[in-house]
């Protein structure tokens, strides 16, 4: 309700990522779409770290972490990337509101700020969000295959190795995914002058 709420106040003209320092130069609407960010950077948190303490705590007290299934080993990968990386946007957001409320120069460079500090945090939480998304859904269908093809997704023989390489997958692909973040393009004076 409060993103949609920009559009009754004016809009957002920096586009869905909010680059400062046009930010600073924005209507009402921006208020706004800080707001809600702040709110889904705080939730996605908060439930990354919720669902950590449940996976780790009250699985069944047989069931070592190398049995759980690959579904809850890709919602718990899914949780420390959300926990990790929803408080780089949270910073973002609340400097840029500090910005716009209290005249900070966080993202200014006549203030000594830097306008690739907004980016770098922005982006360290947009690249892992797409993961956040997408492995979970890769853990379902590794489970649902099995279920509905009513075969095992790996041979008796190889389940143990397959398994141990699966929950390996979503760990790594877990792990490295801030790094994708620094190729992100930046903005300088040699490539983002007007041509003559």
């Amino acid at each position: 309700m409060i993103l949609l709420s920009t559009v009754f106040l004016g809009g957002f003209t920096t586009g869905w990522t909010g680059y400062a320092p046009l930010a600073d130069q924005n209507v009402l609407g921006m208020d706004s779409y800080l707001m809600g960010f702040a709110l889904i950077g705080l939730s996605i948190a908060l439930s990354g770290l919720n669902m950590i303490a449940t996976i780790l705590t009250k699985r069944a007290p047989e069931m070592p972490l190398s049995r759980m299934p690959v579904f809850v080993w890709s919602v718990l990968v899914t949780s420390f990337l959300g926990a990790l990386a929803a408080p780089a946007l949270i910073a973002a957001v609340l400097m840029e509101m500090f910005s716009r409320t209290y005249q900070a120069t966080f993202f200014i460079p006549a203030g000594g700020g830097s306008p690739y500090l907004w980016e770098n945090l922005f982006w360290f939480f947009g690249h892992p969000e797409v993961y956040i998304f997408v492995v979970p859904a890769f853990g379902l269908v590794m489970e649902m295959l099995p279920a509905f093809a009513r075969r095992p997704l790996w041979d008796v023989a190889w389940e143990s190795a397959a398994w141990s390489g699966s929950a390996c997958s979503a760990s790594s692909s877990g792990s490295i995914t801030c790094l994708p973040a620094a190729s992100h393009p930046r903005c300088g004076p040699s490539t983002c002058s007007p041509r003559r």
